[in-house]
């Protein structure tokens, strides 16, 4: 037994790849001969279903035509459709989108790609930093504890400073005092 395609469905669902919601009806409800046209079961989706849509497609397709739809622009436009379907397809429509398609995946990796090593840098330039970070907080411990250090010798060469004016004064004094006992004992 075979099944009738519905072309306006089918044309339909192809020019409006992107879902629709209402169910496409054919305006012809009666072909050339005045019999009524068979039904056929309306395709309705979203655009969440459109695998749906192509399998039903397909389905579609794949049946044998009735003899009122067995014309030429029949044929013509199930072979659109057939190519719509194919991955393959050669027409210079479909091979400019499988192009379009190919370099859009190409500049998707290659930006991956790039994407990666921009990472790396990132984690090498943090890690650098960081590391930096540490040797900066090192370096200012050390200056902190030089500083200490010097102010601690500082205070002590004020401290020897002072020990040794003293030193000398007294020094001075007991020279004094020599010289002087020199003196009187001459006299």
């Amino acid at each position: 037994m075979s099944k009738a395609v519905d072309l306006d469905e089918v044309f339909s669902v192809f020019l409006n790849g992107n879902g629709f919601e209402e169910p496409i009806s054919s305006s012809d409800d009666e072909d050339s001969t005045g019999a009524e046209a068979p039904t056929t079961t309306p395709v309705t989706t979203r655009d969440t279903d459109l695998p749906h849509v192509e399998t039903q497609l397909r389905d579609d397709v794949d049946v044998e035509l009735s003899p009122t739809e067995d014309s030429k622009m029949s044929r013509i436009l199930l072979q659109v459709v057939r190519l719509h379907l194919n991955e393959h397809c050669i027409s210079p429509g479909c091979s400019a989108k499988h192009e379009a398609a190919e370099n859009l995946k190409e500049k998707v990796d290659s930006m991956e790609e790039t994407r990666s090593k921009l990472q790396e840098q990132f984690t090498v330039h943090q890690l650098e930093n960081e590391r930096l970070v540490e040797e900066i907080t090192d370096l200012k411990r050390r200056i902190t504890r030089m500083e200490n250090l010097i102010k601690h010798q500082s205070i002590i060469i004020r401290d020897i400073g002072n020990q040794l004016r003293v030193s000398q004064k007294s020094a001075r004094k007991t020279k004094a005092r020599k010289s002087s006992t020199k003196s009187k004992k001459r006299k």
